[in-house]
């Protein structure tokens, strides 16, 4: 900002037509040493708007697409040289892996400079210092003033930038400004073509092949900064020299201080799509209508006769599957059906699925279950004591798909060759990266939020392998049950896959998180509204027999749970459910009985109006 003066007692009149004695006189009425509105310009002022770059990458050699021996990626290039850690957002590289290609790729590209980073730096510092909760006697605090005061001060002034086009420079492109796509020389048959071209791009076309780089569309292996330029607003350039090169912990290199390890990214954009699936409408995704929940059905782990309790999506049981894997839907208030009965297809499935595993799969299963829930703790959720040793969490059979999507069509290699032979075939070469695979983790084990109890992979009207994955569990000794221990990491998935269907039980106070290590991580939940009715319409059977009570009642000494109620139904289903009575009296004659305890949530009365 330029400092300037204010002309007193100077008005319009007075300039006209002596303006510039007017003016030189008012000038020297200032006092020396004043600043004024002048300045003798004596060199080029240094503007600098534009960082010009230059690196060198040298990708991993094991199955890339750099090696001479393959030409293409391996579709286990990503599983054989990372692992997807318990717990962690990035893929980390495998003991004996890392080995890099002997020659190095090079890409040059520019960046506009801009002060974003060192204003959005300055509110974080102040509103770090601003906060009562911060300790003012720690070195971090001390430090952070520093930082603040050095940031503020008059002669401070920084500009920053990433580099970009780094990866349209990869995928063998250069960002730069590109003409319309037209042919105004052309013939007239040639212009549906042109405008078809023109309407497919749509002014999207914001960089150039470049046929001579290297085709790099997964990120890996090391970079080193080799020039960096600086292009100030009248065109004058200045080379920047640098000692050492400051990177986070994360893409420090141990070989040099001059090289930055690149994390495995796709340079492309892509996303984990992951979305719940309606429970009856086949593949048709959640939205806001409460039709389409993704709840397909409840189990209840019920502690004390050590069976499970199957629901429907509404809360209405409609059998149990004991610990000898046998289905039972004869108990009061249940349906009286068979398996192949349930009404939703999914929850069929999995029904079908305990009770064909047999008797020692299912105990497994309950335990994994129980271990499971053990490391699930919502922060919303808060359950009695007394009344988990009776029963456990209702958990939610919900559907979901999980795949990675690109934006757009693949990358292709812009080489001349390449070109060559893509005109004689139907394809265009990407050198095989869409069919690498890629190691999804769904679930983190025992983050107290993260609501998945266990899944399986569809397939069919079955499930794959048999298999039930418990990322939450602590280990299972069963072939057809897999921890966390076994594999972090258990799904895989390439670009090319369709969407993999995924059948989930979930605690729905939780959320369900997806991981796979090229990707931020994808979290999803249920709305509430979407499952606490049923919740409140669960009810749990235990089977009671004998029992001695007096003659025409049912006392019996059971715990009081709070907002919970005990009523009591026959075995043979002639005596309709009625109050128990919570204190055991033996004055009366007795009587043996059979039957069922069931413990319900006390309906609430919504308030009336005043």
């Amino acid at each position: 900002m330029l400092p300037c003066q204010i002309l007193p007692n100077v008005t319009l009149q007075n300039l006209i037509p002596g303006q510039l004695a007017t003016i030189r006189s008012c000038i020297d009425a200032i006092a020396p040493g004043a600043p004024v509105g002048f300045s003798t310009w004596t060199q080029q002022p240094w503007n600098p708007f534009l960082l010009k770059w230059e690196v060198e990458v040298s990708p991993l050699s094991n199955q890339s697409n750099l090696h001479p021996a393959t030409g293409a990626y391996q579709p286990s290039f990503i599983t054989s040289n990372y692992a997807l850690p318990e717990n962690q957002p990035d893929l980390s590289l495998l003991a004996g892996q890392g080995a890099l290609i002997k020659a190095v790729d090079v890409y040059s590209g520019s960046s506009i400079l801009t002060s974003y980073a060192q204003s959005h730096l300055k509110e974080q510092l102040a509103d770090y210092l601003a906060d009562p909760q911060t300790d003012t006697t720690t070195d971090v605090y001390r430090h952070m003033k520093m930082a603040n005061d050095i940031l503020n001060a008059a002669d401070f002034y920084s500009l920053s930038q990433s580099l970009g086009g780094f990866n349209e420079a990869l995928l063998m492109r250069k960002q730069t400004l590109q003409l319309d796509i037209n042919d105004p020389l052309g013939f007239d048959d040639y212009q549906s073509f042109t405008q078809s071209v023109r309407n497919a791009v749509q002014g999207e076309s914001k960089s150039a092949p470049q046929p001579q780089w290297d085709f790099n569309p997964i990120r890996c292996g090391i970079m080193r900064i080799l020039r960096l330029r600086l292009v100030d607003t009248f065109g004058q350039a200045r080379d920047l020299q640098w000692s050492s090169v400051i990177t986070t912990e994360q893409m420090a290199s141990a070989e040099s201080d001059d090289w930055v390890w690149l994390p495995l990214r796709l340079p492309q954009p892509a996303r984990c799509n992951f979305r719940w699936l309606a429970a009856n409408t086949g593949e048709q995704e959640m939205n806001d209508h409460p039709a389409t929940t993704p709840i397909c059905g409840w189990v209840l782990p019920n502690n004390l006769d050590n069976n499970r309790l199957i629901y429907d999506n509404q809360g209405k049981i409609l059998g149990i599957i004991n610990e000898r894997a046998q289905w039972d839907s004869q108990a009061p208030g249940c349906p009286n059906i068979t398996v192949d009965a349930i009404p939703n297809p999914h929850l069929q499935r999995m029904v079908r699925y305990l009770a064909n595993q047999g008797e020692s799969f299912v105990a497994n299963f309950i335990s994994s279950l129980d271990a499971a829930l053990a490391n699930i703790d919502p922060e919303n959720f808060a359950q009695h004591q007394d009344l988990a040793l009776l029963m456990s969490r209702p958990i939610a059979l919900v559907r979901a798909s999980l795949n990675l999507e690109l934006q757009g069509l693949p990358a292709i290699h812009q080489g001349w060759n390449n070109f060559r032979q893509d005109l004689r075939r139907n394809t265009r070469d990407s050198n095989g990266f869409t069919f690498v695979e890629f190691p999804i983790r769904l679930g983190e084990y025992q983050q107290l939020n993260d609501g998945v109890v266990g899944y399986w992979k569809e397939k069919g009207d079955g499930y794959e392998g048999d298999i039930f994955y418990t990322p939450q569990s602590d280990h299972i000794t069963d072939a057809h049950i897999r921890t966390h221990a076994a594999d972090p990491a258990p799904l895989r998935q390439t670009l090319e896959d369709p969407p993999l269907m995924l059948s989930i039980l979930l605690d729905p106070r939780g959320t369900a998180h997806v991981t796979s290590g090229v990707l931020p991580s994808k979290e999803i939940n249920i709305p509430l509204d979407q499952y606490t009715a049923a919740l409140q319409a669960i009810e749990v059977l235990f089977l009671s027999t004998p029992i001695v009570t007096d003659v025409g009642k049912i006392n019996l000494p059971l715990p009081v749970e709070a907002g919970y109620q005990w009523s009591w139904a026959a075995a043979d289903g002639t005596a309709s459910i009625g109050k128990v009575n919570l204190q055991a009296t033996f004055a009366a004659p007795q009587e043996i009985r059979e039957g069922w305890l069931k413990l319900s949530e006390v309906p609430t009365t919504p308030p009336t109006a005043s």
